[in-house]
């Protein structure tokens, strides 16, 4: 069951003293980030926030359960209603996590996959729409648009076996609707997989039907 927005948001309000919370949405779920790092998710109406030290200790009798089927455990938090608990526990888990560090390789990815896309999936690239052809994403791939994501989401609805994280929006075709490429890192739900990645194509219709067209899975062996 995806989760709802307006939990989501409210959730959002309850920690807005704490610094900038913002969240994305993830194949109907919901990363939540504290000034651009993210510390915890909502998946099945539910809070699941990153376990630290600092975090445990402010909640010692907490459960510990996989957001989804794979992942490793997080704290489960059932009340959300405690703003000041809340806010204590992002602040403490943001604390102890890591910050995140440039990452040279996302970019040579990103950079390879365009390539691939170019020679390979796209036989006639334009930069502007073109009915029945595919254009590049000029925009900022990485800030991928809400329909965009809705689309992909949707089209991997009840997919089970492997989890597809979007990574970058590619390219566009206009057909009787849209077809959207993403570069996507993909995790086998398995214990201990190793991430790979692939070119995913979705069909967004008209009439607000969704399709996976194509999965292409891409070695970047060069960059191990």
């Amino acid at each position: 069951m995806a989760s709802s927005p307006e939990l989501v948001q409210y959730i959002a309000d309850q920690l807005s003293p704490c610094g900038t919370i913002t969240f994305k949405k993830m194949f109907g779920e919901y990363g939540l980030y504290l000034n651009g790092k993210m510390f915890a998710s909502v998946c099945d109406d539910t809070l699941f926030v990153k376990p630290t030290k600092a975090g445990r200790a402010l909640v010692p009798d907490c459960l510990l359960a996989p957001p989804y089927p794979g992942a490793k455990d997080c704290l489960l938090i059932e009340n959300v209603d405690n703003r000041d608990l809340l806010c204590a526990l992002a602040a403490a888990t943001c604390d102890e996590l890591p910050s995140p560090k440039p990452k040279k390789k996302f970019f040579a990815l990103l950079a390879l996959a365009s390539l691939l896309l170019t020679a390979f999936a796209f036989p006639v690239l334009a930069e502007e729409p073109i009915l029945g052809g595919w254009s590049a994403y000029t925009d900022n791939p990485t800030e991928i648009p809400t329909e965009a994501l809705d689309a992909l989401n949707a089209a991997l609805d009840g997919l089970e076996g492997c989890v597809y994280k979007p990574i970058a929006l590619l390219g566009t075709q206009i057909v009787a609707g849209t077809n959207y490429c993403f570069l996507c890192e993909t995790t086998v739900v398995v214990p201990d997989a190793q991430p790979g990645y692939a070119l995913v194509y979705v069909f967004d219709g008209l009439e607000g039907e969704h399709e996976l067209l194509r999965v292409q899975e891409i070695e970047f062996s060069a960059f191990e």
